[in-house]
């Protein structure tokens, strides 16, 4: 008896090992098998960060990227170069670093005004591709947060601002560095092929090994077990030359699912080598400002601006912001289709985000104070979006936890009657309910065989629950 319950137990022990530790081989057949945690579609909205020494310049010309500075240098960029030598002159990029001194910078007022803004996460840029970092790097003496400029482990200061909130943690990371001696990408763009004639530097590929095993690997490792965040965005991997074998990424991504700190939570990107982008890994990101308006068969992200520079530009001006609605819109429009939004900020050299993207961000929590239920936890419908037709805008669909569809009006009808299509009542009676900032207002619901009809109360401006977009709760419907 004693033994039959030894191995009963024993049996049970190992099942159980089994099921909560499997093992992830470095393939992508293996690495594909492996549930995203399910944080990461339910809470769909987080916010990047672009912030470092181009921060202090903050200067591209309109529709550039002022985070590019450095390559705009490299790469002899004519405006960029006059505006450097007129206003810094023959200092170098690196010395940038010195005036990086974010003075006004507490990571605790980034983290409340997120959560004000209804996001449920971030996505810090530990590096990017100017190669400084926001801790202490071994590869990067002198060239990091703590040697030089704010004399901080700034990543150590926002992932601890970060835990005592309700935000998840992600980090940015760009796969490859401009002007870096070992690796110096770029050098001429071309990203598409294991040709040895096509890579950055020779011999192709042996020559990228020193970067990738000195530099890059030991970093995710190091941002990974010291700091142990939620999500990575690997950036570049296909630009630089790479796929996923010169990269060592399926290794690290074996090792991410298997022996990290917190391998059974973490959530990774695709942009780790050309076979990698919008192929495999826990969320594709395909491109920027990746907005498909066709139902997905991946888990997607849209990684989005406010303008068109991901680090603050200057330049920049009201006309160049899209405004709140648009954003709120984009929002919507990529929860309706399965994905998520990472809306950037760019926040100055002194660690403000300046007020017209506060502003922003304020509206959209406004609004996801309202109308949350139609966002977070949902999933798409079976239809997720009705065509503006004459008095009506155009309307999206989500479902509720519990089996209820929200129709999303993104504006408020000049009619009261609206007509939606898709919906059909599973049973006799359908109930309606505009979402409002208290007490939900019963909406009249009139059932056809081809649809339903949604009788808006006759609301003035002044009683419209919120602006930008308007919820309707769709219950007894299929």
């Amino acid at each position: 008896g004693e033994m039959a319950r030894f191995l009963g137990c024993l049996l049970l022990c190992l099942s159980t090992v089994l099921v909560l530790g499997k093992t992830y081989e470095p393939t992508w057949e293996s690495l594909d098998t492996r549930p995203t945690p399910s944080w990461f579609f339910e809470n769909k909205f987080y916010i990047f960060i672009h912030w470092g020494i181009f921060s202090v310049p903050a200067w591209a010309p309109l529709g550039a990227a002022a985070e590019w500075y450095k390559q705009y240098m490299l790469a002899g960029n004519q405006e960029v170069l006059a505006f450097h030598e007129r206003n810094y002159g023959n200092r170098s990029y690196a010395q940038f670093a010195e005036d990086f001194h974010a003075e006004l910078w507490d990571p605790k007022d980034w983290v409340d005004l997120f959560e004000r803004a209804g996001a449920r996460g971030i996505m810090f840029t530990t590096k990017h591709c100017d190669g400084y970092t926001h801790w202490q790097s071994p590869s990067k003496w002198n060239y990091n947060s703590v040697d030089t400029g704010p004399h901080r482990d700034v990543v150590r200061d926002v992932t601890d601002a970060v835990r005592n909130s309700s935000l998840y943690l992600g980090f940015y990371y760009c796969d490859c560095e401009w002007g870096n001696p070992i690796f110096p990408w770029p050098q001429r763009r071309s990203a598409s092929s294991d040709n040895i004639n096509e890579g950055w530097c020779q011999p192709w590929p042996a020559c990228v090994e020193p970067y990738v095993n000195e530099v890059w690997y030991p970093d995710m490792i190091h941002l990974a077990t010291e700091y142990k965040p939620d999500m990575f965005f690997n950036d570049y991997g296909a630009d630089c030359g790479f796929n996923s074998t010169t990269l060592r990424a399926r290794e690290m991504l074996a090792w991410m699912y298997n022996e990290s700190p917190n391998k059974d939570n973490v959530v990774m990107g695709d942009r780790l080598g050309y076979d990698a982008i919008c192929n495999h890994s826990d969320y594709f990101t395909c491109q920027d400002r990746y907005q498909p308006q066709t139902p997905q068969h991946h888990l997607w992200m849209d990684a989005m601006t406010i303008g068109s520079s991901w680090g603050l530009n200057r330049m920049e001006g009201p006309e160049q912001y899209q405004n709140s609605t648009q954003l709120i819109h984009i929002l919507i429009n990529n929860v309706a289709y399965g994905g998520v939004l990472t809306l950037n900020v760019g926040p100055a050299a002194d660690g403000r985000i300046i007020p017209a993207q506060q502003e922003r961000l304020l509206d959209m929590g406004d609004w996801l104070s309202v109308n949350g239920a139609a966002i977070y936890h949902t999933k798409p419908w079976r239809e997720q979006k009705q065509n503006a037709t004459g008095a009506l805008p155009e309307i999206y669909y989500t479902l509720g936890k519990g089996g209820e569809v929200y129709a999303i009006l993104t504006a408020w009808p000049t009619t009261d009657e609206v007509n939606l299509d898709a919906p059909l009542a599973s049973g006799g009676v359908v109930n309606g309910s505009l979402l409002t900032a208290g007490a939900p207002m019963t909406v009249k619901v009139t059932v056809h065989t081809s649809g339903v009809t949604l009788h808006l109360p006759a609301l003035r401006p002044g009683q419209l629950p919120c602006k930008h977009a308007y919820v309707v709760k769709l219950e007894g419907v299929k």
